[in-house]
């Protein structure tokens, strides 16, 4: 993570440097998420995105970085067969609230949140200025990761066919 990143979250929010430094939270790393992103650069990402929406938009900025970094709390990569039932967008919002509030505790207002970001996916609907600001921040850093990933495909490919193919040029 960009050092300037990590020092915004902190500054404030500043719960943030107890989870973004808790080797638990970390494991997110291993976790994949859109194409060449993983789930902790998605969750920081989103947490970016949520406190500057906090800043101008004069809500708690602190817990809408918070619910950035934790709604996706879930360590189940949906890539792979695992034992959870049902889709990965049902289950791992329920999930994270919970692995969440057992290592760093949430509020009602979070947890809620963090309970409907899936939405219109998943069967909670957003009561809160803070649920859609999350809701809204996880899709647009999901599309801004899905188009960087392809992105990222296309300049590879393009650099393999010059290489092998100097006519490609």
């Amino acid at each position: 993570m960009k050092k300037e990143y990590y020092d915004y979250l902190v500054e404030r929010c500043p719960q943030a440097k107890e989870i973004l430094e808790d080797p638990q939270y970390l494991a997110l790393e291993k976790i994949p998420r859109h194409f060449y992103s993983n789930t902790l650069e998605h969750s920081v990402h989103v947490a970016l995105l949520m406190g500057w929406l906090a800043e101008r938009h004069h809500g708690d900025v602190a817990s809408c970085i918070k619910v950035g970094l934790l709604h996706d709390m879930c360590f189940v990569n949906y890539r792979e067969e695992n034992d959870h039932p049902g889709l990965y967008c049902f289950y791992h919002p329920e999930e994270a609230i919970e692995n969440g509030d057992a290592s760093y505790g949430l509020n009602e207002h979070e947890t809620l949140s963090i309970r409907c970001h899936m939405w219109p996916l998943a069967f909670h609907m957003p009561a809160s200025r803070m649920a859609v600001a999350l809701t809204l921040t996880d899709k647009v850093t999901a599309v801004y990761e899905v188009l960087y990933g392809m992105k990222r495909v296309s300049r590879t490919v393009r650099r393999f066919a010059e290489r092998v193919m100097p006519e490609f040029r």
